[in-house]
């Protein structure tokens, strides 16, 4: 049976206690007697959301040194371009053809190179216009009137627990 089936299951036979007038205890050892099923699947469930985590975990992890790897080849690629147009230019070749690739220096528009702001003088600074305030959700406030039962279109309250997995 699934956990949702189960789940069912233990909540038919707490209500038919409930309703035969049994007290809590006795509820409580039945169910604990009757849940073994249950139990069995959640913690099934468990040792899969922690095998998931740990997947998701060692992925991440693994992505992370592949685009730190994709970095560092981007940076050897951007390096032995420079030193390619370097050399070309100090030989004044601006074409290098092979039989599988081509390298061309072509003109572009002057790229200004700012190396030291501090130094500019003011006649060629400017202050970009400011841009007006973004208005953001008060989530203190929307939180403090939910509470009191007033209603907040757009927003609910979220759960008040959260399942813990150790």
């Amino acid at each position: 049976m699934n956990i949702y089936t189960l789940t069912a299951h233990q909540q038919a036979i707490a209500h038919q206690l409930e309703c035969a007038g049994f007290d809590d205890q006795t509820i409580a050892d039945t169910l604990e007697a009757e849940g073994d099923d249950l139990k069995e699947k959640r913690l099934a469930y468990v040792a899969v959301i922690k095998m998931k985590r740990a997947m998701a975990n060692a992925r991440a992890s693994a992505a992370l040194a592949i685009n730190e790897l994709a970095e560092r080849e981007a940076e050897a690629a951007d390096r032995l371009e420079a030193a390619l147009f370097a050399s070309m230019r100090a030989t004044g070749d601006a074409d290098l053809v092979g039989l599988e690739f081509e390298a061309h220096i072509k003109g572009k528009p002057v790229a200004v190179v700012i190396n030291d702001a501090s130094k500019i003088p003011a006649a060629f600074m400017r202050v970009p216009e400011p841009t007006p305030p973004k208005a953001v959700p008060d989530k203190t406030a929307i939180k403090a009137a939910l509470q009191k039962g007033d209603a907040v279109d757009g927003c609910e309250l979220g759960p008040d627990k959260k399942l813990v997995i150790l």
